[in-house]
């Protein structure tokens, strides 16, 4: 799910762009390669201190789990590579994902940069955006703008909120938004970033971009009034918080 949503955000961003690669595949085999491979590495390692029903999920159907795990390193290893050879200008960003993506789990002496204080969710919406939007804008030259810089924020905003459960699981030492800021202001500052999002997106979008707009806010301001009864499940997260990324990307996809 988490792979399908990322991949129809990328879709959607490269339609709005009217881009010749929609990279799809791309990001759909990448992120399920390194979100099923981050957490196949920590029961490989026996690291279960943020053990989880998706860990616990996959312990019971390791084959299932490997085979996912080689299916989509086959697909994004040949992917990546036929792109790094036609676009060599893309080579830098593949390498700085795959080091973050890496290192999010793998230590280099104490700690790896999931552990380091204050880094956990900007490295995740750092490698997230390198491969559903860095590469369109590297392939195409796209300038960074208040367009992209409002991405950026959606990004951010709904990435934060996977703190507010991994609170329970995270060591203090993380300072995470949620364990600084406790839960409520956590959802706030969310919902802030996610506001911004709207009003960028909004400007110079005339009269039918604005409508767009206020549409999908009043989608997303549901999902912000069931969260504080919600905020402790995995699911509803999982599946709506990842879920408005990918509808968003099926949203330029339908209006393009």
């Amino acid at each position: 799910w988490v792979s399908l949503c990322a991949a129809f955000f990328s879709y959607g961003f490269s339609r709005m762009y009217h881009l010749p690669n929609s990279n799809f595949w791309l990001v759909f085999s990448g992120t399920l390669f390194v979100y099923t491979g981050q957490r196949y590495y920590k029961i490989w390692k026996r690291d279960l201190s943020t053990n989880s029903k998706r860990i616990e999920w996959m312990i019971d159907n390791k084959v299932l789990v490997q085979t996912l795990l080689l299916l989509s390193f086959v697909a994004f290893s040949f992917l990546s590579s036929l792109q790094m050879f036609n676009y060599p200008r893309t080579i830098v960003l593949f390498a700085i994902s795959g080091l973050i993506s890496i290192l999010y789990v793998v230590k280099i002496g104490r700690w790896n940069l999931r552990e380091i204080p204050f880094l956990k969710v900007f490295m995740v919406v750092l490698a997230y955006f390198i491969l559903t939007i860095g590469l369109h804008m590297r392939l195409e030259h796209i300038p960074f703008n208040h367009s992209i810089v409002s991405f950026l924020f959606l990004i951010l905003g709904l990435t934060i909120l996977f703190d507010i459960p991994d609170r329970k699981i995270d060591a203090i030492s993380y300072k995470t938004f949620a364990q600084v800021f406790g839960v409520q202001w956590t959802m706030l500052i969310s919902a802030l970033f996610v506001t911004m999002y709207f009003l960028l997106k909004s400007y110079k979008g005339g009269a039918y971009g604005s409508a767009v707009n206020a549409i999908w806010a009043l989608v997303i301001l549901t999902f912000y009034i069931k969260l504080p009864k919600k905020v402790d499940s995995e699911f509803y997260l999982a599946f709506y918080g990842e879920g408005i990324l990918g509808l968003i990307g099926l949203n330029y996809f339908l209006i393009s």
